[in-house]
């Protein structure tokens, strides 16, 4: 096969000129040879290029390897960033955590996560900050799971309210809620006494019986076993990488795979609001996964926006762009949400794709040019197009020792 520099497809990209970009080894360029360094925020530091990126590539294109080897190397020193992998549906990356000392989260068959937990304040955080983001946090986790469960309709304006005012009750109490005592809530005299603003008595009990209906299928109905109880799992928030396994859901049973994705998404997104002083990657290992949820994709992209604040570095894997037609159509909400995402990201890492991709990303990326996608129209296998910012574009071949390709491979039972 003809390589990139020799067909010149990249002619006229400065790939030797620019700055070099520091971090840890993540492979080589294949345009001169050079060693590809990369840290999630070195292209801030390089000239302000926003920390967030996607990945995207066939199936088989390697970009699953790359991102195994780029969040294990960025927990080393001197960088020591902290990586949490949001949903790992098929088991790849807990022997990558190991080895790097890190936890692996898993529930079910009497291990259980409460999303509604919003663990302990990082020290010195002003507390009225934190009791508005534990609210905001709770909220949207109930959400989230409330669009896997009833799918057809969101949540309205009376049933936000109700929620709204329960979740402030558990606060002002001083008790930590679960899906349980929540649901218990709603069903007790509360709901009659409570005085809701803008809603009338007989509106804020339909709305509450709407909710336990929906919730209770958490709490005793098909899904429980998972999310309904207090957590009986430590999460340590100083862990070098954080594995939230997903693959424990039947690979048949789609809509438990969402539910277990909504609820662990809401103790990712509580990790990342501590603001303790540590610098975290988030990993979407099945980007296409988390975007199904338009409340997840509304948290991930409120969590870009807010990367600075947080200190955090969001990165989405996905296959087929073209995909994003199936559970996002064109000129919806949902879909220009999405959109945003891919176009915010100040980073895109892009191995071979599709024509239908390719025409998907020619529209999406306007300052994609020819000379890119004949590029990775001709890319190898395990070699991608990275895109940093406006300046820098360079070809590069991911880096392996044999030891951390044999933990890093996910491709032993492909033809």
């Amino acid at each position: 096969m003809t390589s990139v520099p020799d067909a010149g497809l990249l002619n006229p990209f400065g790939v030797s000129g620019y700055p070099e970009l520091d971090g840890p080894l993540i492979g080589k360029s294949t345009m001169n040879g050079n060693p590809w360094y990369f840290d999630a925020w070195s292209p801030y530091r390089h000239d302000g290029t926003s920390v967030n990126a996607w990945v995207a590539g066939l199936m088989g294109s390697g970009k699953s390897m790359f991102l195994k080897a780029f969040g294990s190397r960025e927990t080393t020193p001197p960088w020591n960033r902290k990586v949490i992998i949001e949903g790992d549906p098929n088991n790849e990356w807990a022997a990558v955590a190991h080895s790097v000392g890190g936890q692996v989260i898993q529930v079910g068959s009497g291990s259980y996560l409460n999303p509604l937990d919003p663990g302990e304040p990082a020290t010195g955080q002003d507390m009225r900050a934190w009791r508005k983001t534990v609210l905001g946090i709770q909220r949207d986790a109930l959400e989230a799971i409330a669009h896997v469960l009833r799918p057809e309709r969101r949540l309205d304006s009376a049933e936000r309210a109700v929620i709204a005012a329960a979740l402030r009750h558990f606060l002002d109490v001083g008790r930590t809620p679960t899906l349980i005592t929540f649901v218990d809530l709603l069903q007790s005299e509360w709901v009659r006494s409570y005085d809701f603003r803008g809603l009338d008595a007989q509106t804020a009990v339909e709305s509450a019986n709407s909710l336990i209906l929906l919730y209770d299928q958490v709490v005793t109905g098909v899904e429980s076993g998972a999310f309904e109880c207090d957590s009986t799992i430590e999460i340590d928030p100083n862990s070098p990488m954080l594995v939230f396994d997903t693959g424990s859901v039947n690979d048949q049973n789609e809509r438990k795979k969402q539910l277990y994705m909504a609820a662990m998404s809401s103790i990712v997104e509580r990790l990342c609001a501590r603001q303790d002083g540590q610098f975290r990657i988030i990993i979407a290992e099945e980007g296409h996964e988390l975007l199904k949820n338009p409340v997840l994709v509304d948290a991930w992209e409120h969590r870009m926006r807010m990367s600075g604040h947080l200190g955090v570095s969001s990165w989405m894997l996905l296959h087929e762009l073209s995909d994003l037609d199936k559970f996002a159509k064109a000129g919806t909400e949902h879909r220009n949400k999405i959109n945003s995402i891919l176009t915010l990201s100040g980073t895109q890492v892009i191995y071979k794709q599709s024509a239908a991709s390719l025409e998907l990303m020619k529209s999406l990326l306007r300052n994609l040019t020819v000379a890119e996608v004949k590029t990775i129209e001709s890319l190898s296998p395990y070699s991608a197009l990275w895109r940093v910012g406006d300046q820098v574009r360079d070809v590069v071949q991911a880096y392996f020792s044999p030891a951390a390709a044999t933990i890093m491979r996910n491709d032993e039972n492909r033809a």
